[in-house]
C-alpha cells in the first residue's frame, strides 16, 4: 500500500499519484513560423498593450525521421531546462528562511473559519504557490496591485530578485473577488510585500519580515514601516513545532498618520519546510480567523465535462468589435492587463469563459465586462511552464514542464494533478464524455478520468510520441518517432493493431483513420488497421479536421475536402487555420476568412487585413455567438451576432 500523502497535499486524485510512478500592427504577409509573444517591459513602466486507386497496397520504407528527432530532442532539452529551473528557482542563494518557501506550483487545500462571538462561518480554499523572478511576477499580478508592489521594491536589480506569490481561491465561489493574493520577496528573508482580497489591500513599505534569513527556534525580530497611509510595527518570535516546522507568534500594531492608535493583530502561524504556512490564527478585535490545512475535497459530480452543442446565426449579418482585456483586483479595482499573453492558444469553457495563458505561465479566466472590455475573473498557476491547455466542458486540463497533468474547474479550483514519466507537449484529447487521453514524450499513453484524475489504463509505444493523440469511435491512436501508428481500445487499453506508418497528425472520420505521412494522406480502417486509400498532398499541413461527413486537409498550397472513401469532393483555397461549428466551416486565409456550409457554398466572407494568424501564432476561437481572433497583446477582435 503506498504511503499516505502529507496532510493537505492531495492524496488520491487531487495530487500526484504515488502509484503512477487592443490595436493590431500591420505585418509582413510573407509566410513564416509563429512569432513568440513579446515579454513584459521592465518595471516600473508597466504596459497595457504589453492519387493511386483505392485499395492499392502501400509499403513504407520509412521516411527520413532525423528532422523530427532533432526537433524533438531540442524541444525536450529546452523544456527539460525549464523543468529544472522551476525546481531549482531563480536564485541559487540559500538561507534558513528559504527552506520554508513551497515549490513552484504547489497546491494545498485549507479550511478557513471566521469566528465572531458565538457565531462561526467556515469556507474551503485551495492555495497555489508561484515562484518567479524579475519582471515576471509583476506580469502575474493585477495592474493596481502590481504598481504598488513595484513602488515598494524599487527599480534596483529587479531581474535578480526572487518572489513568491500565493493565490487562494474559495471553493464554491467564482471570481477574483473570492481570491486572496499575497506577494513575498524571498531572496534571503521571507518578506511580505503586499496582499489583497475582498476584505482590503495592504502593501508594506518596507516589506513586513515574516521570517528573517537565519530564522531558528528562539529567534526574535521586529520591523516598522508604513502600510498604506498608516504606520505599522511588528514583533515576532519563533518557537519549536513538529519536526521540520516552526511556530511564529507575534503582533502587528498599526497607528494612523497622525499617531493615533489603530488596529492590532495577534498572529500565530505554523511554517513547515517546503510547505509554507500550514496553519494560521489571526485575532483582530473580536474577530478570529483560523486557517488549517486539510485533505483535498471530493470531486464535484455535477461539474460539466461536456459542452452543449450550438449553431451559428447567419455570419453575413455579424459585426466586428474590438476589445481590451482589463485586470480586476478584489480591493484595488481594475486596470490594464500587465505582462504579455502566453504562447498556448486560448480555450473556451462550457460556461462561456475564455481561458488565456500568460508569459508567466498563469491561467487567466476572462469574461465580458462592458461593450468594449473584458475583464479577468481568476488566475491560477499549475507550476513550471505551460505546454498545453484544453477545455472539456467546464474542466480545464493542462500539461506542464514539471512533467505533470493538472486539472481545474471553471471556478479556478484545482481538481487534481497527475505525474507523467516525461513532458507532454500536446494537449489531452477527448475519449468520451468523462475521459481524456494524454501522451508524454517518453511514449506513455494514459486514459484519465476528468473529474478525479484516476488513470483508467496506461500503455507505452516503442519510441517517443511524435504528435497529438487521436481518439474517437472507441479507439485511441498514437504516433511515434519510430514510424509506427498504434491503435488501442478506448475502454481497456488493449492494443488493436500497429502499423509501420509514420505520421505526426491524424483525424478520425467514421470508421476511418486518415493520417498525414510526408507528402500523402493515407487512410486506414480504424478497427483493423488495413489500408483503405492513399492521396498525394504537398505543402505544409495547416489543418486536418472533419466537417460533417468529410475531412478537410488545409495546406499552404490549397485545401482538399475528402469523403470517407478517399474521393476529393472539393478543392478550396489555402487556409492557415480552420474552425468548425456544426456543419459550418471557417477557412482563415491571410487577409480574409471564408464561412462555408457543409456543401461548400460560401455563406460569408470577412476581411481581416489587419490581423495575421501567422504573426500571432494563435488560432481563432469559436464561441456561441461567433469567432474571436487574438493579437499579440491583450486586445482581440470578434465577429459575432452579439448586440
Amino acid at each position: 500500500m503506498p504511503p499516505a500523502a502529507p496532510e493537505g497535499e492531495a492524496s488520491g486524485p487531487y495530487a500526484p499519484d504515488p502509484r503512477a510512478g487592443y490595436s493590431y500592427d500591420r505585418v509582413d504577409p510573407t509566410w513564416g513560423p509563429p512569432s513568440a509573444p513579446s515579454t513584459p517591459a521592465a518595471p516600473p513602466a508597466l504596459s497595457a498593450s504589453t492519387v493511386p486507386p483505392s485499395g492499392t497496397s502501400v509499403t513504407h520504407a520509412g521516411p527520413p525521421w532525423l528532422p523530427l528527432a532533432v526537433v524533438m530532442l531540442v524541444t525536450v532539452l529546452v523544456a527539460g531546462g525549464l523543468f529544472a529551473a522551476g525546481r531549482v528557482g531563480a536564485s541559487t542563494r540559500s538561507s534558513a528562511a528559504s527552506a520554508y518557501v513551497p515549490t513552484d506550483g504547489r497546491a494545498t487545500y485549507q479550511q478557513r473559519t471566521t469566528i465572531v462571538g458565538n457565531e462561526s462561518v467556515a469556507s474551503t480554499l485551495v492555495q497555489e504557490s508561484t515562484l518567479q523572478s524579475g519582471t515576471t511576477v509583476i506580469g502575474g499580478l493585477d495592474w493596481t496591485l502590481g504598481v504598488k508592489v513595484v513602488g515598494v521594491v524599487g527599480a534596483g536589480p529587479f531581474e535578480r530578485m526572487r518572489f513568491w506569490r500565493t493565490t487562494g481561491s474559495e471553493i464554491g465561489n467564482l471570481g477574483s473577488s473570492q481570491q486572496q493574493v499575497r506577494v513575498y520577496r524571498v531572496d534571503d528573508a521571507v518578506e511580505l510585500l503586499g496582499e489583497s482580497d475582498q476584505g482590503g489591500a495592504h502593501v508594506y513599505s518596507p516589506a513586513l519580515v515574516e521570517l528573517p534569513a537565519q530564522v531558528a527556534v528562539g529567534a526574535t525580530w521586529s520591523g516598522a514601516g508604513t502600510v498604506g497611509t498608516r504606520r505599522y510595527r511588528s514583533e515576532f518570535r519563533a518557537a519549536a513545532a513538529e519536526p521540520g516546522c516552526l511556530q511564529v507568534r507575534g503582533t502587528i500594531a498599526e497607528t494612523t498618520a497622525t499617531g493615533q492608535p489603530g488596529s492590532t493583530r495577534t498572529v500565530v502561524r505554523t511554517w513547515c519546510e517546503r510547505r509554507g504556512v500550514v496553519a494560521e490564527e489571526v485575532v483582530r478585535g473580536g474577530v478570529t480567523v483560523r486557517t488549517d490545512t486539510i485533505s483535498s475535497p471530493a470531486a464535484d459530480p455535477t461539474l460539466r465535462t461536456v459542452a452543449e452543442p450550438w449553431t451559428w446565426s447567419d455570419p453575413e449579418r455579424w459585426k466586428r468589435r474590438d476589445f481590451d482585456l482589463m485586470s480586476a483586483d478584489a480591493s484595488l479595482g481594475s486596470g490594464p492587463m500587465a505582462g504579455a499573453p502566453g504562447a498556448v492558444p486560448p480555450v473556451l469553457t462550457a460556461s462561456g469563459l475564455v481561458i488565456r495563458t500568460t508569459s508567466g505561465d498563469d491561467l487567466v479566466a476572462t469574461t465580458p465586462k462592458t461593450i468594449d472590455r473584458w475583464t479577468s475573473l481568476w488566475r491560477m498557476h499549475p507550476g513550471g511552464t505551460l505546454l498545453s491547455v484544453a477545455a472539456f466542458g467546464d474542466v480545464l486540463v493542462t500539461t506542464t514542464s514539471q512533467r505533470a497533468v493538472v486539472a481545474y474547474s471553471d471556478a479556478g479550483v484545482r481538481l487534481w494533478s497527475l505525474p507523467l514519466d516525461d513532458l507532454a507537449f500536446w494537449a489531452p484529447v477527448r475519449v468520451d464524455d468523462r475521459r481524456v487521453a494524454v501522451a508524454d514524450a517518453a511514449g506513455g499513453v494514459r486514459v484519465v478520468d476528468l473529474l478525479t484524475g484516476e488513470v483508467i489504463w496506461q500503455q507505452r509505444v516503442s519510441a517517443q510520441v511524435s504528435g497529438p493523440l487521436v481518439a474517437g469511435s472507441g479507439t485511441v491512436v498514437a504516433f511515434d518517432a519510430g514510424g509506427r501508428t498504434t491503435a488501442y481500445a478506448a475502454d481497456t487499453g488493449e492494443q488493436r493493431w500497429a502499423k509501420d506508418l509514420p505520421s505526426t497528425r491524424g483525424v478520425i472520420l467514421g470508421d476511418t483513420l486518415a493520417v498525414r505521412n510526408a507528402a500523402t494522406l493515407e487512410a486506414l480502417d480504424l478497427q483493423t488497421g488495413r489500408h483503405r486509400w492513399l492521396l498525394p498532398q504537398t505543402g505544409t499541413l495547416d489543418a486536418l479536421t472533419t466537417v460533417g461527413d468529410t475531412l478537410v486537409a488545409a495546406t499552404q498550397l490549397g485545401t482538399f475536402v475528402i469523403d470517407e472513401q478517399g474521393t476529393i469532393r472539393r478543392e478550396l483555397p489555402a487556409y492557415e487555420s480552420v474552425s468548425v461549428v456544426g456543419d459550418t466551416m471557417v477557412g482563415w486565409g491571410r487577409t480574409e476568412a471564408e464561412f462555408r456550409a457543409a456543401d461548400g457554398s460560401v455563406l460569408a466572407v470577412i476581411d481581416t487585413p489587419d490581423l495575421s494568424l501567422t504573426s500571432s501564432g494563435t488560432p481563432p476561437l469559436a464561441y456561441r455567438q461567433g469567432v474571436i481572433v487574438f493579437g499579440r497583446n491583450w486586445t482581440f477582435t470578434s465577429w459575432s451576432d452579439e448586440p
